[in-house]
């Protein structure tokens, strides 16, 4: 009998209990409340950062230099007269090949003053002008056969001097120079890429008074290719990354109570 009271007991305060915790779940409510909570999401961006280049590239070198001319064919004719003065003096030279240059004809210093026109005429279409025969024209000899063949001689090689000058180009011409001892004289020209050149002078009397000399002034250019490396600057893409913060509710319950304003 004991025991059964014991149990009648133990089912009342089970039942109880019971009945407090439903009450007090019937007596709450939910409510929602904000909070702010972290997270991490990845991000694209951008990084710049320099990187070796390597190119082989053209670059054009300019060599020049500087040479004296020496005339391989020198004649001189003192009847011969050539734009209405007479000494003719003549000068052929014949000139490397380059890619650009000048001539300088230096006048020295003379005896006298004296009038002259010099002429400079590009032969590389017919040839130099060569000397003229032995016998001219103006000479005086002894036998009429002689004679006659030195004028058919004179007569050939002017025709033939008329024909290489009409086809000669005309590279350069000066006629108010004065030969004197007070100064020395230059003047240049470009050569236009000739390679057979004649210095023509007509007026000195004696080639004491036809004293100059030519210098030649050259350029050659040359393309090397030539390994070039630089910086540049690169762009990639990386993910990286990147905290965030966000507004979000959550709910909890509470005693109905206290969802009142407290006085």
């Amino acid at each position: 009998m004991i025991g059964a009271a014991i149990g009648r007991s133990l089912s009342a305060v089970f039942i109880i209990m019971l009945m407090a915790i439903v009450s007090v779940e019937a007596g709450c409510v939910n409510v929602s409340y904000p909070v702010k909570e972290t997270y991490w999401e990845n991000t694209t961006v951008s990084e710049n950062h320099s990187e070796a280049f390597s190119e082989v590239v053209p670059v054009v070198r300019a060599v020049s230099g500087e040479q004296p001319l020496t005339p391989y064919i020198v004649w001189s004719e003192p009847e011969l007269e050539y734009n209405t003065l007479k000494h003719f003096w003549y000068y052929g030279y014949s000139l490397p090949r380059h890619d650009k240059s000048r001539v300088k004809i230096l006048f020295l210093k003379q005896s006298y003053y004296e009038f002259v026109r010099v002429y400079v005429y590009d032969f590389s279409e017919r040839g130099q002008i060569l000397g003229p025969p032995l016998i001219s024209a103006a000479e005086n000899v002894s036998s009429s056969e002689t004679k006659l063949q030195g004028i058919g001689s004179w007569n050939s090689w002017i025709n033939s001097a008329d024909t290489k000058l009409t086809f000669a180009r005309p590279l350069f011409s000066v006629s108010d120079l004065w030969f004197n001892y007070e100064e020395n004289r230059a003047v240049e020209f470009d050569t236009h890429g000739s390679r057979e050149i004649a210095i023509i002078i007509s007026g000195p009397n004696i080639a004491q008074n036809c004293y100059f000399t030519t210098t030649l002034t050259w350029s050659d250019y040359t393309t090397e290719n030539v390994t070039s490396t630089s910086d540049h600057i690169v762009s990639s893409s990386i993910q990286q990354p990147i905290q965030k913060s966000r507004s979000t509710t959550r709910t909890k319950q509470v005693p109905f109570w206290e969802i009142f304003p407290h006085p």
